[in-house]
């Protein structure tokens, strides 16, 4: 058995082997052996030992600090018998490594993504500028303030499960945006009932003028659908959302949606309101579309869901008001 102190050497115990060259000229030689280091091999030139800083390997290859001119070189591989300074291919385990010996100089410009399996890897390392809530990273790797208008931002809802007569939003509209949709879906308590819709201009007053005009249309019915004109304004203050047949049973009612552009930025600028709806009629299905256009100076701050007839009241309801950014 053989015993070691320190570390085995890599290639055992062997006589030392040594080059001469007597015929050269520049300032490298082919070694008859590979090394690693300038420790590896003892280096004299007309019998004058070298220091380590006067010459340099690279595998087969020694280069010198000066010409040479046939002179006498002779290398002894000392290396071959006490062993490399430099591990064996494959030799060193991850356990050998210190904690952050590894740094970025020595890092491949070839590394997979697919190597990054655990973690999350940090918004600064992905791009510059500041990543937050109200920011997204662009293509050219910069985080930028996201684009407006690409998603509505709810305001307002009203969600009721009683008999009322109406209902209302005092202050959905402002200055914030130009054009809103109100979605909605309000049931009726009373048969052959009608829906309208009309604009407030304070928590408590509505418009006044007479200067809303436009029109609804409805169908009523699938397989031979009657098609009506509802006229869509009465005394020019409020629009009709449905005619007086909207049923009334435990699922119906009246759903829709309204699109109002400019009810509260009024400079040089009507209200255009566009609206489609589906009811549950007494004679069948009823498909309304209605549009209009306000060119009074009044400015809207909310709207109010009531019904003509005083007998009709709305039960179960939903509605909801979203804003476009500009």
């Amino acid at each position: 058995m053989n015993s070691f102190i320190g570390n085995q050497p890599a290639t055992s115990f062997e006589s030392p082997k040594k080059q001469v060259s007597t015929s050269n000229s520049g300032t490298t030689i082919t070694l008859d052996y590979p090394v690693t280091s300038v420790a590896d091999i003892r280096l004299t030139i007309n019998a004058v030992v070298q220091s380590y800083d006067n010459y340099s390997v690279s595998g087969s290859t020694l280069t010198v600090g000066g010409t040479l001119n046939n002179d006498r070189v002779e290398i002894l591989f000392v290396g071959r018998t006490y062993g490399s300074i430099a591990p064996s291919d494959a030799s060193v385990v991850t356990s050998a490594l210190q904690d952050g010996a590894v740094t970025n100089v020595k890092l491949g410009t070839d590394i997979n993504a697919t190597k990054l399996t655990a973690g999350l890897v940090p918004t600064a390392r992905l791009g510059s500028g500041t990543a937050s809530s109200s920011t997204i990273l662009y293509g050219d790797q910069t985080y930028k303030t996201a684009p407006s208008g690409a998603n509505p931002t709810h305001i307002a809802r009203i969600e009721n499960d009683s008999d009322v007569s109406s209902l209302t939003f005092t202050n959905c509209f402002s200055s914030t945006y130009d054009v809103y949709k109100v979605v909605f879906y309000i049931g009726t308590t009373q048969a052959n009932g009608d829906l309208h819709l009309r604009f407030r201009k304070n928590t408590s007053d509505d418009f006044t003028g007479t200067d809303l005009n436009g029109n609804m249309f409805g169908e009523i019915g699938t397989t031979s659908p009657t098609h009506f004109d509802n006229g869509g304004v009465a005394s020019s203050t409020y629009l009709s959302l449905s005619n007086n047949d909207v049923y009334s049973g435990a699922s119906s009612g009246l759903a829709g949606e309204i699109l109002i552009a400019y009810p509260y930025l009024r400079s040089n600028n009507r209200i255009h309101i566009s609206y489609q709806g589906v009811a549950d009629g007494s004679s069948g299905v009823i498909t309304y579309v209605g549009s209009w256009v306000y060119s009074g100076s009044e400015v809207a701050t909310g709207i109010q869901f009531w019904s003509g007839s005083g007998s009709t009241r709305f039960r179960k309801s939903e509605i909801n008001v979203y804003g476009y950014n500009k």
